[in-house]
């Protein structure tokens, strides 16, 4: 019985938890962010597999891609991936990189936002510091996932 009671109010902390610190368009928001990262990484890594002589790279890629890319989807990933690695085009490189880190900074930077508002911690840091700390960190979280998908 008491331990109904306990867990009773620890869904009801929860729910109001979810409530009145927006924890649900956090999750959005960061969801929204990593996706939206994922497209300049392709043009990035299409851009870079057009300057190297792996002929079946570029099939390698696009067999991992279809199975997490929905199918419907991976028709148009396809179709940009191979227009990009036809046209090998330097600027698309650059776009890549830049606009990745920008957008993968953004989801670091929005989680840190909301683990302040979770925590009731005000931000005291300067924007420029919360950035470059969420560039950081989206280095450090890809080399180490990176280096964890080599062994």
């Amino acid at each position: 019985m008491r331990l109904a009671v306990q867990m009773k109010n620890i869904a009801a902390s929860v729910l109001r938890d979810l409530d009145e610190k927006h924890i649900l368009a956090f999750a959005a928001g960061l969801s929204y962010y990593f996706v939206l990262s994922v497209f300049p990484l392709l043009i990035f890594v299409s851009a870079v597999v057009a300057y190297l002589p792996v002929s079946s790279l570029f099939n390698q890629i696009v067999g991992v891609l279809a199975t997490v890319v929905p199918p419907d989807s991976m028709a148009m990933v396809k179709k940009i991936l191979a227009h990009v690695l036809l046209s090998r085009h330097g600027g698309l490189l650059t776009f890549g990189i830049l606009f990745t880190i920008w957008s993968a900074s953004s989801g670091f930077a929005a989680m840190i936002e909301a683990l302040n508002v979770t925590y009731n911690v005000p931000e005291t840091r300067r924007i420029w510091t919360t950035r470059a700390l969420a560039v950081g960190l989206a280095f450090l979280v890809g080399t180490y996932s990176s280096s964890l998908s080599q062994c």
